[in-house]
């Protein structure tokens, strides 16, 4: 697919911005790296190949001596753009490698249509998912004329769009390129878009999210953990791992977000920041984060009085119940503890006070219980259970 050289003054279009989604119904994204500047070098109705079914196709070409009277698209330069990788312009599927053009592959768009590129060396396959912009399909191949891999003696860029999957129904580009290209619809003439200068924007960093839990408890290794989302300008995103710390020391961040805790006398405030880079560029988030101090350990003990067990303690700064629990075992096997309730089986008994004793009764004659308390607050988490201390009841 040669171009039609010539002297003629170069129609430029230098982009500066990002395709945004919704600039058009099949946004597309040019399929060579960010940053990188192109020259169509044959365009629709190019008078060297570019016609019948493929009429709307577009050559392009590294060089800029193809819109300058040179010879970027011929023999003189013909190797520009040899090795130039190039990306999946949208999101889609692989259909086909060409069987007679085996340097020319065809894409089946998940938003409907299909994209045809060549001509380059294949790093992908039939069948093959690819994302827009990111996934690599191939390298320019060198110059060459050889059946199955003519790309008419100079390295170049084709591509074309088609209405149908399987790259049937060739149509104009049109907007399809949103904000990286301008309108390439069609008006019949010869070699038109000829000259055109493409220019991909460079994908920056744009903003950084922190999500860490809003709270967390004191005195734990594994208190929590927390991640990141980076933003950039052409609108993606993706999960990172960026340099963390803490502005309180009681609250450290391990380089994989884990959150770890020390004692706190009250309540404590920490701000996390990640810190990232790519491309020259470093963005920062943050996140607050609340350190509860819990509950101080209820100290208990207890008294019998004839069948009537009385268990007592000190009542604990901050709390609003507390959490009683007594077994026939030493072990408490059958209690079913969690971190916010506690339930009972068959050999013991659980129930919730605000005050700081209770009286327990119903027991077996000649029996030794045990007996444990936690305190709680809506407000913080409960405190660790209390040293288990006993009763025995009278014989009968």
């Amino acid at each position: 697919m040669n171009v039609q050289m010539g002297l003629k003054k170069a129609a430029q279009f230098v982009v500066i911005g990002v395709t945004l989604v919704g600039d058009s119904v099949f946004a597309l994204e040019l399929p060579f790296k960010a940053g990188e500047t192109w020259y169509v070098c044959q365009g629709y109705n190019g008078s060297i190949s570019h016609s019948n079914t493929l009429k709307y196709s577009l050559d392009l070409s590294i060089s800029s001596n193809s819109i300058t009277g040179g010879t970027g698209c011929s023999a003189a330069t013909a190797s520009s753009s040899s090795g130039k990788e190039i990306y999946a312009p949208g999101s889609g599927k692989v259909a086909w490698w060409g069987s007679t053009d085996k340097d020319i592959v065809c894409i089946n768009l998940d938003s409907g249509g299909s994209v045809k590129l060549g001509h380059m060396e294949r790093v992908i396959n039939t069948g093959d998912t690819v994302i827009s912009g990111k996934t690599l399909i191939g390298k320019l191949s060198a110059p060459k004329t050889t059946q199955g891999y003519n790309n008419g003696g100079y390295s170049h860029i084709h591509m074309g769009y088609y209405i149908n999957s399987g790259c049937s129904g060739e149509q104009p580009f049109g907007t399809l390129f949103g904000s990286q290209s301008p309108n390439l619809s069609s008006n019949g003439s010869k070699n038109q878009w000829y000259g055109t200068v493409l220019t991909k924007p460079t994908i920056l960093l744009k903003a950084l999210s922190i999500f860490c839990p809003s709270s967390v408890n004191e005195n734990s290794s594994n208190a929590g953990v927390c991640n990141s989302t980076a933003y950039f300008t052409d609108n993606s995103n993706k999960f990172v791992t960026p340099s963390w710390s803490s502005n309180n020391n009681a609250l450290s961040v391990s380089t994989n977000g884990m959150l770890s805790t020390v004692n706190v006398s009250a309540d404590a405030n920490a701000i996390v920041t990640g810190s990232y880079s790519e491309n020259g560029k470093m963005v920062q988030g943050t996140a607050a984060v609340k350190i509860l101090n819990a509950l101080s350990t209820p100290v208990v003990t207890t008294k019998m009085n004839n069948n009537t067990a009385t268990v007592t303690w000190a009542a604990v700064l901050g709390a609003t119940t507390y959490r009683i629990v007594v077994s026939q075992y030493a072990d408490f096997r059958d209690l079913k503890d969690n971190a916010s309730n506690s339930s009972c089986g068959a050999t013991c008994y659980t129930t919730t006070t605000s005050n700081t004793n209770y009286n327990h009764t119903g027991t077996l004659a000649n029996w030794t219980y045990y007996v444990k308390v936690r305190a709680g607050s809506d407000k913080a988490p409960a405190s660790p259970w209390s040293t288990v201390v006993s009763f025995k009841t009278p014989a009968k």
